[in-house]
């Protein structure tokens, strides 16, 4: 079991101070435009990842004429309280756990795990392939501490790489690709994992009215991790005249994507508004379930602008969902009959 107890922020965005409870259930954060609901979900996103949900970097998340930003979270699981607390500050951002200082969020990965779902998702369905790559690695790397390592390991030999092809080297280039594939065969074979879990249970969400097929763009699957090294091992020595060529290496788990299908047909091309949020809400409901399976529990769901594009009969079926599960924060500018209400 989990569940986030408080929140305290000091300088966060339009905060100069301010403290919110939480109790088990749906919480409902309800409040006019502009005074910081979703400012609260964001604070919640960075405490547990070390990253704004909307893009913005540490320094833009300072309140007006503070000279910093402190965020604490007290939460409880598997029945045993745990403190959370990180200030930025000069440029520097500072992370405790439980009065234990970190010297990084890594290192902190699946020891707060949420997942957040938010009006910019639908590019989940319509938006670049990096974005889904996140979503990918954010929940991987919350649900399997190696695939953390194999993601640094692969990102590192990759800047090397490129480091080699920008000065149109000669020699070097072996000691980085073996990194890279050792590291990509592992991450490769995570990522086919995750879809594979994901479709199955977005089958299962009841406002999603066509079938929904995930598959990752590498299509090779591996029967073991020493043939995805010796695959990517190929790939890369194979694409390196070329890559010198572009400036930039061309394959591999960097320039991964995964495809959303119905019936053999590309679902961007097809899908309306409402379709696409709906269906960026059932990834996240989707995830939720994949993540309980591999941590015992549900993680922490947040909801910022509940019900954006959704019909009347897709928002009723959401929130019904949404009062099922262990712990969900929602943000809105109205108040649903529902759930525990936060006023900001």
């Amino acid at each position: 079991m989990f569940n986030l107890r408080a929140l305290q922020l000091k300088g966060f965005r339009c905060f100069k101070e301010h403290v919110c409870s939480f109790v088990p259930g749906l919480n409902c954060i309800v409040g006019p435009n502009a005074v910081g609901k979703t400012s609260i979900l964001e604070a919640i996103y960075f405490l547990s990842t070390g990253r704004s949900f909307r893009g913005a970097k540490s320094p833009k998340l300072v309140c007006h004429e503070a000279s910093g930003f402190a965020i604490g979270g007290l939460f409880e699981k598997y029945g045993v309280s745990q403190h959370l607390s990180m200030r930025f500050e000069g440029g520097v951002k500072r992370i405790w756990h439980n009065r234990a200082a970190c010297s990084s969020h890594v290192r902190l990965f699946g020891v707060f795990p949420l997942i957040v779902l938010h009006p910019g998702d639908i590019s989940l369905v319509r938006g670049t392939p990096s974005i889904r790559r996140g979503l990918m690695d954010v929940h991987l790397s919350q649900t399997d501490p190696l695939y953390v390592h194999y993601l640094m390991r692969y990102l590192r030999a990759l800047k090397q790489r490129q480091v080699l092809l920008h000065r149109k080297a000669s020699c070097g280039f072996d000691v980085w690709e073996e990194e890279m594939a050792n590291a990509a065969a592992y991450i490769s074979c995570r990522r086919h994992r995750f879809l594979q879990d994901l479709e199955r249970h977005v089958l299962h969400v009841s406002w999603v009215r066509f079938p929904v097929e995930l598959t990752l763009s590498q299509k090779t699957l591996f029967s073991d991790l020493k043939e995805g090294a010796s695959h990517y091992r190929t790939v890369f020595d194979k694409d390196r005249v070329r890559d010198m060529r572009l400036g930039y290496t061309q394959s591999g788990p960097h320039r991964d994507d995964f495809f959303l299908r119905s019936e053999g047909r590309d679902i961007k091309h097809f899908a309306s508004e409402g379709e696409a949020r709906a269906l960026a809400a059932a990834l996240k409901f989707a995830e939720c379930a994949c993540m309980e399976h591999y941590l015992d529990f549900e993680p922490l769901l947040l909801v910022d602008d509940i019900g954006v594009g959704f019909d009347d009969e897709r928002l009723h079926i959401f929130l019904h969902a949404l009062e099922k599960k262990p712990q969900v924060i929602i943000s809105s500018t109205k108040q649903h009959d529902v759930g525990h209400v936060i006023r900001i």
